[in-house]
């Protein structure tokens, strides 16, 4: 495969990951037509290079005072991780939970959450709750890794999360029971190749912390990511949008928080 043809599954695969865009001439390589396999394989190349986006980051405020770069790296991580989607998983995060607080069963919450958050209206307590809590945790989770020089660890955070949301756009849709990529049977655990093989470059970076991080990280997102494929095919008929880039982001939230237990 050329790499024009990989530019091009790679920019199609960040427009339906990332709504920030990619330079013009990327996105004119995107395809138009049905997404295939070869764009599902480009989900954690696109979590490795905003990894590696991130580490230029870090590296570049590395040259400030160690309190004002904390500052800098927690607030541009916290509001780029918001809003990578346009803040539709911390939209579909607040809506699960605001239907959990109404005794919703939790199928019934999952099929009928929202992805989007209308800061127009008032917000219920739980949803102002919900959204600073998460925003002082990101806060808090990254300033520590800049502190102790950590940020490589949202190389898998990111990757291992573009995987699993990979895994799941494979799930036929709650809209019209097709998925939105169809993955022969054969090529299903090509994207795991993928992600595990670029895992590798994270594990020796701070031994042992990072060894057993990586392991424990990966295991949780490949069995999380067939549970979660079982769990919506068999017990909620599918899966939306929402569902995706909401169990996506529950998997950042745990990984950020195994990495500061283990590599701090």
């Amino acid at each position: 495969m050329s790499i024009k043809e990989w530019l091009k599954y790679f920019g199609t695969a960040w427009d339906m990951l990332i709504d920030l865009s990619l330079p013009k001439k990327i996105m004119n390589l995107s395809s138009k037509e049905p997404y295939n396999v070869s764009v599902q394989r480009c989900f954690p190349l696109v979590g490795l290079a905003v990894g590696v986006a991130v580490i230029i980051l870090g590296k570049f405020l590395a040259m400030l005072n160690l309190t004002a770069a904390a500052i800098l790296f927690a607030a541009i991580m916290t509001v780029f991780t918001v809003l990578k989607d346009s803040g539709r998983s911390l939209g579909s995060l607040v809506s699960f939970i605001e239907l959990k607080t109404e005794n919703v069963a939790t199928i019934a919450a999952l099929y009928n959450m929202k992805g989007n958050i209308n800061v127009r209206q008032p917000q219920s307590l739980v949803a102002v709750l919900t959204i600073f809590l998460v925003m002082i945790f990101y806060l808090l989770m990254f300033c520590l890794m800049m502190i102790y020089n950590r940020y490589f660890w949202m190389i898998p955070v990111f990757m291992l999360s573009f995987t699993i949301q990979g895994v799941l756009v494979t799930v036929p849709s709650l809209s019209d029971h097709k998925p939105i990529i169809t993955v022969p049977r054969e090529a299903d655990s090509h994207i795991w190749y993928i992600a595990g093989f670029f895992s590798l470059f994270t594990m020796f970076l701070t031994p042992p912390g990072s060894i057993f991080a990586t392991l424990i990280l990966f295991a949780l997102a490949f069995l999380g990511a067939q549970w979660l494929r079982r769990f919506s095919e068999e017990r909620v008929g599918g899966i939306s949008v929402n569902m995706i880039g909401f169990a996506g982001f529950i998997f950042e939230i745990i990984a950020m928080l195994m990495g500061i237990i283990f590599l701090v």
